[in-house]
């Protein structure tokens, strides 16, 4: 949030036709902030617009640019557009001077070499979002991707504390590393001062656990075993700050598949 505070939030639907777009629910919070939407097809060559985002990185937060529409690209649903913006920007707004939605910031067009931007954003229009958002209202928008294989399981799962046993199986398929071996993504929302333990154990895989808190780019703790005798992984940490954190459940060779189970405590 604008405040820095961090929430929860699900996936709640997928838009259909290639159009890259997903929306989020976010858990507990209501009367949050909205942007009104700009009349459909209202957009026109020449006239201002201006994107906020958070690009490259969590510490440019909140940056407002302004450009003007250079193409309107009716067949493939684009606006073309020379507001600034950059990886992060994507899923943000474009504004008019109303500070009426009248697109989403999708994607840039590089050099091509150097990735370096060339002044050129793209965005898709309001009117083409519309049929997508009416159908997350509706509660019938696609709940698969359909720019992945489907897939029943949630990429993201959450961690349960001081509950049983999470048996499940690593396979070919699931996300890799930059290492290329397999992992699953638990998140958990923790506050300051929580002892935590996370175990992971396996007879047909080398687990390994990294303790993650995202919001701040930061590695808390590491664990690929328990002891020289012991191959399993056993992770303790003391939480530094309240925040959503990340559990990456991985094997510590490239390639290894099979079933393991994940347990968490807290104190």
């Amino acid at each position: 949030m604008s405040n820095g505070k961090q929430v929860l939030a699900d996936v709640v639907g997928f838009a259909s036709n290639g159009l890259d777009l997903a929306a989020l629910k976010i858990r507990n919070q209501s009367n949050l902030p909205t942007l009104k939407l700009a009349s459909p097809r209202s957009v026109r060559v020449g006239q201002s617009v201006y994107a906020i985002g958070t690009p490259l990185s969590v510490t440019l937060q909140n940056t407002f640019t302004d450009g003007i529409v250079s193409r309107i690209d009716l067949e493939n649903s684009l606006i073309q557009h020379d507001a600034a913006i950059n990886p992060g920007n994507s899923g943000g707004p474009l504004l008019n001077s109303q500070g009426q939605v009248i697109g989403i910031n999708s994607a840039i067009i590089t050099d091509g070499k150097s990735s370096s931007y060339i002044g050129i954003g793209l965005a898709i229009p309001i009117e083409a979002a519309q049929p997508f958002l009416v159908a997350v209202e509706r509660g019938n928008a696609p709940l698969i991707s359909q720019r992945q294989q489907p897939n029943p399981k949630r990429e993201v799962q959450d961690l349960v504390f001081n509950r049983g046993k999470v048996e499940t199986t690593l396979k070919k398929g699931d996300r890799v590393l930059p290492n290329n071996s397999y992992f699953h993504l638990y998140v958990f929302e923790g506050k300051a001062g929580q002892q935590i333990t996370i175990e992971m154990d396996s007879r047909q895989i080398d687990p390994s656990l990294y303790l993650l808190l995202p919001g701040k780019e930061k590695l808390i703790a590491q664990n690929d075993d328990i002891s020289p005798t012991n191959f399993n992984a056993k992770l303790s940490a003391t939480l530094p700050e309240d925040g959503i954190y990340f559990i990456f459940a991985n094997t510590f060779e490239v390639g290894e598949t099979g079933k393991y189970s994940l347990q968490a405590s807290v104190k």
